[in-house]
C-alpha cells in the first residue's frame, strides 16, 4: 500500500486563507451590485485575457433617473473598486433604457458607450476605463452628436488592430433613420471634423443596427439593416468595409443574405480574423414564412459570401428556430451558433448547437446537437463560450418571472460532457435577464445576469471547463504529482471529486482525528464521473482517499 502524506503541507495548508469571491454555492453566487431599494439592471461583461471582468449596469437614483455603473471582478471573482462599483455618469437619463455596448481594447481597457440626454435629448457618449478604475477620456467622458439627428441609440463599439474605437449607432431626425460613426483615437480624440454618415439623401431607405469586426490595421467591416417594413421577416442586412478616413472600400454595399430578417432582431458580426466576419440569423424560407428558421453566413475580406442565401445551421423537424448566437473558433477554425428550438406553436422549448467549417459545411447532424429537449419548463439558451475543450453553454429554464439558470457542454466532437450532462449555475428560482458570459480565462468561464433575488441586483458566477463552480485557487494542489482525480473548488461548503480514472475501488473521508466520516464503493466511481457530496460537514480539514487496487492517492479538502 502507498500512502503520501506531508506533516508540514497540512499545517501550511490549515493556515491559508483566501479572499476570493467565487463561490460554490447556487444559491449565493458572486454579488455584483445589489443595492437595498435599487433595481440594478441591463448589466453587459467584457473578459480580458488577464482573466479580469469588467462588469456594467445602469443603476437608478433620484426618481426615473439612472447612473453607468461599473466593477472590475478579479480572477478570484474579487470586485476592485469598492463594494458599489465605479460611479461612470451620472448626467441625466431617459426615463426608459436602451441598448448600448461594452467592449475591452487591445490592452486590456474597458470601453464603454451608451446615452444619456446631457445635450437635451439622447446622445451617444463613450468612456474609456483602465483597470485601475481611471476614466482615461475623462470624467465626462466623449460626447458623439450627430447634428443632423434628432435622436442617437444603440451604440456598437468596434475597435482596431491598431486600438482605435469605431463607435456607430442609430440617428433619427423623426422623419429618416440614417447609422452615424465617429472615429476615437486610443488617447481620446475624435478622428473625423464630422459624423459619418450611412444615410439615403432621399429619405426613402432607413438604415439601422450597426456592428463591425476590425479589418487590416485601422479599417472595419460593418454589419448593419436596411429597414423596409414592421413583420417578421423584413430587414434586408448589407455589409461595406471602410478605411481609416471612414470611406467605404467596396464599390457597393453587398447584400449579406437575400433572405431578411425580423424587424426587432439584431444580428451581430462575429470576426473571422481574417478580415471579414460569421453572422448567425434569424429568418423564414419562402415555402413557411410564419415559421422561424437560423442560418449562417460568412463575408470574408473581399465582400463575397458562401452563397446567396447563407446555409441553415438545422433542419429540426416540427419546430421554430431561433435566437442564434455565433462563436469563432480560430484555433481550429470552426464555427459554433447556438439555437433555441421550440415546439411549432413556441409553448415548449430546447437548446441545440451546431459546428461549421469556415467554407460553410455543417459538421455535426443536420439537425444541430441537443442540449437540452423542447420541454414545457422552456429551456431558453442565454450565452456560450469557448474553451480549449468545446463549448459551454448557459441556459435558463422556466417562466419570466421565475428562472434557473444551468449550464451544460458539448466538446468538439458533438458530445455532452460532465456526467450529470447539466450543472446548475443559479438555482435563486427569480425573475432573470441579460445572461452573458466571457471568454475562457484563468481556467474558467464566468457568467453574469440581472437577478430579481431582492428586487433587482447584478450576479456573477464561474464555471471551469470540469463544470465545477467556485474557487480554482487555494489548497487545490495535488498532493502526488497525479491527477487521477481532481477537487474543486478548494476550500469549499460542498465537496465536488472529479474523477479521471476507471479503476477506483474506493473513496473514504477522514477528518484529522482518523474517523471516517464517508464512505463510498469502487462500483459507483467512473472515469468522467463528478461526484458531488452533500454530507454535512463541520468546518475544518479532511483526508480524501481513493483508492486504485492496493494503491491509495491522497488530498486534502477544507471545508468552509
Amino acid at each position: 500500500m502507498r500512502i503520501l502524506f506531508s506533516t508540514s503541507l497540512l499545517c501550511f495548508l490549515i493556515n491559508v486563507t483566501t479572499n476570493a469571491q467565487w463561490t460554490s454555492n447556487t444559491s449565493l453566487n458572486t454579488t455584483v451590485s445589489d443595492q437595498l431599494g435599487s433595481n440594478e439592471a441591463t448589466p453587459l461583461m467584457v473578459t480580458v485575457n488577464s482573466g479580469s471582468t469588467y462588469v456594467s449596469w445602469f443603476q437608478p437614483v433620484a426618481g426615473t433617473n439612472y447612473e453607468l455603473r461599473m466593477q472590475r471582478l478579479n480572477q478570484n471573482g474579487v470586485g476592485q473598486w469598492g463594494p458599489a462599483g465605479l460611479l461612470v455618469s451620472n448626467f441625466p437619463q431617459n426615463s426608459a433604457l436602451y441598448r448600448y455596448d461594452l467592449k475591452a481594447d487591445n490592452d486590456g481597457n474597458a470601453i464603454v458607450a451608451f446615452q444619456d440626454e446631457r445635450s437635451g435629448h439622447l446622445d451617444i457618449v463613450a468612456y474609456k476605463i483602465d483597470p485601475n478604475g481611471t476614466q482615461v477620456w475623462g470624467a465626462n467622458g466623449i460626447a458623439l452628436t450627430d447634428p443632423a439627428s434628432s435622436q442617437g441609440l444603440a451604440p456598437n463599439i468596434g475597435i482596431t488592430t491598431n486600438n482605435d474605437i469605431f463607435i456607430a449607432w442609430n440617428a433619427y431626425n423623426g422623419s429618416n433613420k440614417w447609422i452615424a460613426v465617429q472615429k476615437i483615437t486610443a488617447a481620446g480624440n475624435t478622428s473625423w471634423p464630422n459624423i459619418m454618415e450611412i444615410r439615403d439623401i432621399t429619405n426613402v431607405k432607413r438604415y439601422s443596427r450597426p456592428t463591425m469586426v476590425p479589418s487590416l490595421v485601422d479599417d472595419v467591416v460593418m454589419l448593419y439593416v436596411q429597414e423596409t417594413g414592421s413583420g417578421f421577416g423584413v430587414s434586408t442586412m448589407l455589409s461595406q468595409h471602410f478605411d481609416i478616413n471612414g470611406l467605404p472600400v467596396w464599390p457597393q454595399p453587398i447584400t449579406v443574405s437575400t433572405y431578411n430578417i425580423p424587424f426587432f432582431y439584431f444580428p451581430a458580426a462575429v470576426n473571422d480574423h481574417n478580415g471579414g466576419f460569421f453572422v448567425g440569423f434569424n429568418t423564414s424560407l419562402p415555402a413557411a414564412p410564419s415559421t422561424g428558421v437560423v442560418y449562417l453566413q460568412h463575408v470574408n475580406s473581399a465582400g463575397s459570401t458562401w452563397n446567396a442565401t447563407g446555409v441553415s445551421a438545422s433542419t429540426l423537424p416540427n419546430s421554430q428556430r431561433f435566437s442564434p448566437q455565433t462563436l469563432f473558433d480560430a484555433v481550429n477554425n470552426e464555427v459554433y451558433v447556438l439555437i433555441k428550438a421550440t415546439d411549432p406553436n413556441q409553448g415548449q422549448s430546447g437548446v441545440y448547437v451546431q459546428k461549421f467549417s469556415t467554407a460553410g459545411t455543417v459538421s455535426w447532424n443536420p439537425n444541430g446537437v441537443q442540449l437540452v429537449p423542447i420541454q414545457a419548463a422552456y429551456n431558453d439558451p442565454n450565452t456560450f463560450s469557448l474553451t480549449p475543450t468545446g463549448v459551454i453553454v448557459t441556459y435558463s429554464t422556466g417562466s419570466n418571472i421565475n428562472k434557473v439558470l444551468n449550464a451544460v457542454k458539448v466538446d468538439t466532437a458533438g458530445t455532452l460532457q460532465w456526467s450529470a450532462n447539466s450543472v446548475p449555475v443559479c438555482n435563486v428560482n427569480m425573475g432573470k435577464d441579460d445572461v452573458w458570459s466571457g471568454i475562457f480565462a484563468s481556467n474558467q468561464v464566468v457568467i453574469v445576469w440581472m437577478d430579481e433575488r431582492n428586487g433587482g441586483g447584478i450576479y456573477a458566477q464561474n464555471i471551469n471547463d470540469n463544470g465545477i463552480l467556485g474557487s480554482t485557487s487555494g489548497i487545490n494542489d495535488n498532493i502526488e504529482t497525479n491527477a487521477l482525480f481532481n477537487i474543486y473548488p478548494n476550500p469549499s461548503s460542498e465537496l465536488h471529486i472529479y474523477v479521471n480514472s476507471t479503476d477506483f475501488t474506493s473513496l473514504q473521508i477522514t477528518d484529522l482525528a482518523g474517523r471516517v466520516v464517508f464512505n463510498k464503493i469502487g462500483d459507483e466511481i467512473t472515469s468522467g464521473n463528478l461526484i458531488v457530496i452533500n454530507k454535512e460537514f463541520s468546518n475544518g480539514i479532511y483526508l480524501i482517499s481513493m483508492t486504485v487496487n492496493e494503491n491509495k492517492y491522497q488530498k486534502l479538502w477544507m471545508h468552509n
